[in-house]
């Protein structure tokens, strides 16, 4: 692939999410690794959102 390609995409990926929210968003994303990780997912797919959102609603509550 294209090397300038490839740099133009890396920087749109780095500035997809405000600095603010970056290191949330990281945390949640490693905590659905490791998730799968743990259940041996290899594909993500709708079923594995599903399941894993599922899995959480048990452990915390809507702030409504």
């Amino acid at each position: 692939m294209n090397r300038k390609i490839v740099e133009a995409a890396n920087i749109a990926i780095n500035n997809l999410l405000p600095t603010k929210s970056r290191s949330l968003y990281d945390i949640a994303y490693n905590r659905f690794k490791k998730w799968c990780a743990e259940k041996n997912v290899q594909l993500y797919s709708e079923n594995v959102f599903l399941s894993y959102f599922s899995e959480n609603a048990k452990n915390y509550k809507s702030s409504i």
